[in-house]
């Protein structure tokens, strides 16, 4: 069960990682999980740590309870920063 609590934690952050580069990338998608932890760091630097901290868990679906809810609070706040750094790049008012 935690295993895939971890999972869809990691498959959450992957998909707020790949709209954070949606406006940056400029050929293909990424395939491979390090790949978009890598490019996330280097396109948006402000995002460098929380790269290198889902990097190292991808992979990892053995974590304990604690740990599962730590990822599950973490990704919370990654993905708060996600939303912030997205709704500064839309434009403001459709009228």
């Amino acid at each position: 069960m935690v295993g895939m609590r971890v999972q869809a934690c990691l498959l959450a952050a992957r998909h707020g990682a790949d709209a954070l580069l949606a406006g940056h990338r400029a050929v293909h998608p990424v395939a491979q999980p390090a790949e978009l932890w890598t490019m996330l760091a280097v396109e948006l630097p402000s995002f460098a740590e929380w790269a290198s901290y889902f990097a190292v868990l991808e992979g990892r679906y053995r974590l304990n309870d604690r740990q599962a809810d730590d990822l599950l609070r973490d990704l919370g706040v990654f993905l708060d920063l996600v939303d912030q750094q997205l709704s500064r790049r839309s434009p403001v008012g459709h009228d």
